[in-house]
C-alpha cells in the first residue's frame, strides 16, 4: 500500500536535484529566512513594510520580504511546495530551451515583487501593515505550471485518485 506513495516521493525527490535553479532558489530562502529568525534586527530591515517603501525610499524590502519567514513552519512548507511545483515546471517539455533553468527563479522573483508592490500600493500610509515570507513566488510558480501542464495529474488523493491540474 505504501510503495507507490514512496515511489511517487522518490521521483519527485529525484527530479528536484535534477533542476538545480529550483534547489537554488529554494535553498536561498532556506539561509535567509534561518538568518532572519536568528536576527530580529535583520528580520526586521528585510520586512515589507509600505510606509518604509513609501517615506524611506527602502525599495529592497520589496524583494527582500520575498526571501525572509517569520516562522519555521511557513517556510518549509513554502520551500517544499516550491521544490515540487519548481521541479516539476523547470523539466516541463513545454519548457525546454536554454533559459529553461532560469524561468523558475524568474517567475518567483516576478511573483513576489508584484505582489509586495500591490501591497505597498495599498498601504503606502499604514504604520502596522508588514508582512513576510515567499508564498507569492511560489503561488506564481504553481499556477505557471498548472498552465502549462493541465493534462497532467500531481495530486492524488487516498479515496478519489488522480485529479487533473486544471481542476
Amino acid at each position: 500500500a505504501y510503495w507507490p506513495v514512496n515511489l511517487t516521493l522518490m521521483t519527485i525527490w529525484s527530479e528536484a536535484l535534477a533542476d538545480y535553479a529550483t534547489a537554488g532558489t529554494c535553498l536561498v530562502i532556506a539561509v535567509f529566512s534561518l538568518a532572519a529568525l536568528a536576527s530580529k534586527k535583520l528580520y526586521f530591515h528585510t520586512v515589507l513594510h509600505p510606509l518604509s517603501i513609501a517615506r524611506g525610499r527602502e525599495i529592497y524590502r520589496l524583494v527582500s520580504a520575498g526571501f525572509i519567514h517569520y516562522g519555521l513552519q511557513n517556510m518549509i512548507l513554502n520551500v517544499v511546495m516550491l521544490w515540487i511545483y519548481g521541479s516539476r515546471l523547470e523539466s516541463a517539455p513545454a519548457l525546454k530551451s536554454s533559459f529553461a533553468h532560469f524561468q523558475v527563479p524568474l517567475i518567483f522573483f516576478l511573483s513576489i515583487l508584484m505582489s509586495n508592490l500591490i501591497s505597498t500600493l495599498f498601504h503606502h500610509d499604514e504604520f502596522e501593515a508588514s508582512s513576510d515570507g515567499s508564498s507569492a513566488g511560489v503561488l506564481g510558480v504553481m499556477v505557471s505550471y498548472l498552465l502549462i501542464s493541465p493534462s497532467e495529474t500531481l495530486l492524488s488523493l487516498p479515496v478519489i485518485g488522480g485529479v487533473p491540474n486544471w481542476l
